[in-house]
């Protein structure tokens, strides 16, 4: 699987009369990047605004080559290829006018917009701009508005618009391929590959996970154990799996359960420290970085919980401080963030 990563910075938002200030590229092959390009551009004239944002200063685009010279490379390598870029009317619009001005033609290139498939897969974020979703994807944080960094930042949300995509709805999919042209749906429908093989869901996903979540690495075994469950859960019967400690089991289940596409489960645990674990700390790392909006509930065995209705049938046999605190606990029980015993009485009777 081949693309290219694209972003210029310009003088300004009108690709009429503003100028290409630098363009850089980076080739993307099997999801990592390959090969990169990127150069400034001599412009006439650097407003004082893009001079603060890009950090570029008037001097070094003075010693820059000329657009005559390095556009008609750019688009020789671009031509034919698929494209991304996050906006990328943006950046096509620029290089067509750029072009026509030097008299060049501008080759068929396959464009993908990111910001717009960012919006599809990702409708709950906040902002879309590059910067945001770089820090959401957990991207080392370099340069902001200088193209190299942003071009790499780009193909590396396209890596995850690929991940996301098998997941969505079936409107949203048909949604984002009717967006984009007939190589780029391929490689959405097809996956990514590595090492000449296609890539399973599961592979996806945990690769996704040891980029999202610190400290994460995937084992063999973990990925042998979630293809058993995710097996389990889309044929039925009876499956009885062991592994020993440091399989990763724990992702191993979760993982297949939160990407079923219907039903309900239970997760039985043997402790109350392995629930509390679920619940505080994997479950809702998993959540976020599978952006699953899975619906969750913890519930512990019955005596784990305070009855209200024999708390206050039997208050009456108590008396002076302690009659106080049953008070207290009754009014506690109705929060409903309240319940469990350790939390009311302080400790795990």
């Amino acid at each position: 699987m081949e693309f290219f990563a694209l972003d210029l910075e310009t003088t300004g938002l009108d690709p009429r009369k503003d100028e290409i200030l630098e363009i850089a590229w980076v080739r993307f092959l099997e999801g990592k990047p390959r090969e990169r390009f990127q150069t400034l551009v001599r412009v006439a004239f650097l407003p004082k605004e893009v001079e603060g944002l890009t950090g570029i200063s008037p001097e070094r685009l003075r010693r820059a080559p000329p657009l005559s010279e390095v556009l008609p490379g750019v688009l020789g390598r671009l031509a034919g290829k698929v494209v991304v870029a996050h906006n990328a009317p943006f950046d096509r619009a620029f290089l067509q006018h750029a072009a026509a001005r030097l008299g060049l033609e501008l080759p068929e290139i396959h464009w993908v917009d990111t910001l717009a498939i960012s919006r599809a897969i990702w409708p709950e974020r906040e902002s879309h701009a590059l910067p945001a979703l770089r820090e959401v994807l957990g991207l080392e944080a370099r340069e902001a508005h200088r193209a190299l960094p942003d071009a790499e930042a780009t193909g590396y949300l396209f890596l995850e618009e690929l991940a996301a995509f098998p997941y969505l709805p079936e409107p949203t999919r048909a949604f984002i391929l009717r967006g984009v042209p007939l190589p780029a749906r391929e490689l959405l429908a097809a996956g990514r590959k590595e090492g000449g093989r296609e890539k399973t869901v599961l592979e996806e996903v945990f690769s996704l996970l040891s980029r999202k979540i610190p400290g994460f690495q995937l084992r063999k075994a973990q990925l042998g154990y979630a293809a058993w469950v995710e097996r389990a859960l889309r044929e039925g019967g009876v499956y009885l799996l062991e592994a020993g400690p440091g399989t990763g089991k724990t992702y191993g289940y979760l993982v297949p359960l939160l990407l079923a596409p219907e039903g309900r489960a239970v997760i039985s645990t043997r402790t109350k420290a392995l629930q509390d674990q679920l619940w505080h700390r994997d479950l809702p790392a998993l959540r976020e970085a599978l952006r699953a909006g899975v619906r969750v509930a913890l519930l512990k065995g019955f005596d784990n919980y305070l009855c209200p209705w024999a708390l206050e049938r039997e208050g009456g046999l108590f008396s002076g401080s302690l009659r106080k605190r049953i008070q207290e606990c009754l009014s506690e029980v109705e929060n409903p963030e309240v319940g469990e015993l350790y939390k009311i009485l302080g400790f795990d009777p």
